[in-house]
């Protein structure tokens, strides 16, 4: 599986990209960071000519210009602060680095073709830059196999100890729950897989949580895989979450894309992962 972090170098908020780094190097991959300059987004600007004593203002700066000119800014501020994290931290991963003009839409499609699985990640609070918003990144990476991590600006890099799996055990057979935990394997995270019921479906959802549970030691009976089950009781499911996961400090929140009782509790929507997100600020990785 490849890496790619999605550049946010050139927006007002604290970069995600020194965080996605430390991430990517517990699972020995392939990282590619992307920047595109897209050319429906720069227009024609006037260039300005100063010293102590004047200020002009020239011809305008063509379009090709323009373009050239926010790559080349591009380029210097990712290698300035890729050879920054390289030196402060004795970086052993090799980044790769592209700085095109071109639509994100184009550049992932072409990342898509070299590599069957990806692993994107990005600010969870896209400003414009290279990502309009997250409706725009769901649209983009849904119909890619791939995992997302969603990164809050600002957010201090630790190794990941904890994480909190949004499940439906109401499904009778999910092979990319099982494909999510091998995936997990290799950052020996402490893996709690849950479900929020009301009170009335709680023992039925009991049951069912420890069928799965026997059939999943059963596909990881060879491997180190660690994971416990819950069933939460509540009629928010949203605030049942967010409390549960404040409560017991994990470091990450893993939701599905693909399940359907998931997106019915209103969890996998644009609206409810920014709500996550403003509320727990830590990681959210979608699969």
């Amino acid at each position: 599986m490849k890496t790619i972090l999605i550049s946010d170098i050139k927006g007002e908020q604290e970069s995600i990209l020194v965080y996605g780094m430390n991430f990517a190097k517990y699972s020995n991959d392939k990282v590619k960071v992307v920047h595109v300059v897209d050319p429906r987004k720069h227009h024609a600007v006037s260039s300005a000519y100063s010293d102590s004593q004047t200020f002009e203002v020239g011809e305008k700066l063509s379009p090709k210009a323009i373009i050239n000119r926010e790559i080349d800014r591009a380029r210097t501020d990712l290698d300035k602060l890729l050879s920054s994290e390289a030196s402060r931290l004795n970086y052993p991963l090799r980044v790769e680095v592209s700085v095109t003009d071109n639509s994100i839409e184009k550049q992932l499609e072409k990342e898509k073709q070299n590599e069957d699985y990806l692993l994107f990640l990005t600010s969870a609070k896209p400003d414009g830059t290279v990502i309009d918003d997250l409706e725009e990144f769901f649209q983009l990476t849904n119909s890619f196999k791939n995992y997302s991590l969603l990164i809050p600006p600002g957010v201090e890099f630790k190794k990941p100890e904890k994480a909190l799996v949004l499940y439906d055990f109401n499904i009778k057979e999910d092979q990319n729950i099982f494909s999510l935990l091998l995936f997990l394997s290799k950052y020996e995270l402490s893996l709690d897989v849950v479900d929020v019921c009301e009170k009335k479906d709680f023992i039925e959802l009991q049951v069912k949580s420890e069928l799965w549970k026997q059939t999943a030691i059963n596909q990881f009976r060879s491997r180190d895989i660690w994971f416990s089950t819950n069933i939460l009781e509540g009629d928010n499911y949203l605030q049942t979450i967010v409390d549960f996961t404040k409560r017991n400090h994990f470091d990450m929140l893993i939701i599905s894309r693909q399940n359907p009782n998931i997106i019915n509790k209103n969890v996998f929507s644009s609206s409810g992962v920014k709500q996550l997100i403003n509320d727990l600020n830590i990681p959210i990785l979608l699969y």
